[in-house]
Parts: structure tokens; sequence; C-alpha cells
């Protein structure tokens, strides 16, 4: 899932949420890993469609949900939009702890028309990208491996 935050004209992906689910048909969400582990290029493409999803719908001065799927071979599938906050303590717990930035406080300060400074949103993917690398170094491998492998989930 995505999540954004829609200020004067600019979108700003906040966070991007990958999750372990159950098998098909059920689907059932076991857990988050924030930031999502993607590509550049996967990433270059979700910030694009964001973009596109924010002009097309008028998100503006707003945050935003969106949840995607992406294919083995990289396509993505849209799977819902909304201009609201992601649930399951992704937007109020997660995000604020992976990321530093308070999505619901931002949100205030744009609906009472407090101005917001461009450094609020300066917690760059990339920078994810690293820290999910340093993240992933300190866990057990071994149990990170039982996990991955169980037959009880999929990434």
């Amino acid at each position: 899932s995505i999540e954004s935050v829609h200020y004067k004209g600019k979108t700003h992906i906040v966070q991007m949420t990958e999750k372990i689910t159950t098998e098909f048909p059920y689907n059932v969400e076991l857990g988050h890993v924030q930031p999502a582990i993607l590509t550049t290029f996967l990433k270059n493409k979700i910030v694009k469609l964001i973009n596109d999803i924010s002009v097309a719908l008028k998100f503006d001065n707003c945050g935003s949900h969106t949840e995607l799927k992406i294919g083995t071979h990289g396509g993505i599938t849209i799977i819902e939009t909304s201009p609201r906050l992601g649930g399951d303590f992704i937007t109020s717990v997660l995000v604020p702890l992976s990321t530093g930035i308070d999505i619901e406080r931002l949100l205030v300060q744009i609906s009472i028309g407090a101005k917001i400074n461009p450094e609020e949103f300066k917690y760059i993917l990339e920078e994810q990208k690293i820290e999910a690398k340093n993240i992933a170094l300190k866990a057990e491998q071994e149990s990170i491996e039982e996990f991955i492998q169980s037959k009880y989930i999929r990434r």
C-alpha cells in the first residue's frame, strides 16, 4: 500500500508498505514491512502512477491510501485508491515509526490552513532502501528464512 499526502498541487509519497498475506483465496494480512523492498524501477513506476492518480482524481490538500498488487513480471494492478488514511495502524503507528513523518498531524495542519514546511516530507525513498537493508542485516537470518519459506504465507 502507498501512503501519500497531497498538498498545494504536489504529491508526497510518504511510505510504501509491503504486506505479508496468506495464500489465495483468503489473502489474510499477517504482517507489514516498511519500507517495501522494491527495485528503483518499480518505485519509480509507483511514484508516476500515484502522481497520475492524484491528478486524475484531483487529490489536493488531503491524504490518500492506495492498494496495489505487483505481478511477477513487474506489472502493477490498482486494487483501490481513496483520499483517506490507511488502516491497520499503518498511518497512525507504522509510518511515524519508520519515517518520522506524522501524516495525521500534517493533515490537521492542512485542514486549518497552516503552512507546512516542505522539509516535513523529506523522508526520501532511497534512504528507506538503505535503512531496510540495515534492519535486515541485524535480524536473525535463520528466523527470516523460515518465515519467508513458510507454506502459510507468500511475499
